[in-house]
């Protein structure tokens, strides 16, 4: 396992700027896309309350 994996780096991020979106530019919803082989950035998406879809993952 490299240094930076699992340090909830990528999580904190999307939640941040899931924030920032939502309170800065009354947002309601982002997507995010990801390709199929990226799980943990999959993973990282859908642990901040998004969606998994067949194009991409959606933060709300």
């Amino acid at each position: 396992m490299k240094s930076h994996e699992n340090q909830d780096i990528a999580r904190t991020l999307v939640r941040k700027l899931a924030d920032y979106f939502k309170s800065v530019l009354d947002c309601k919803s982002a997507w995010v896309a990801t390709v199929d082989t990226n799980i943990a950035a999959q993973k990282a998406f859908v642990a901040t309350a998004g969606r998994r879809q067949e194009e991409g993952c959606s933060v709300s």
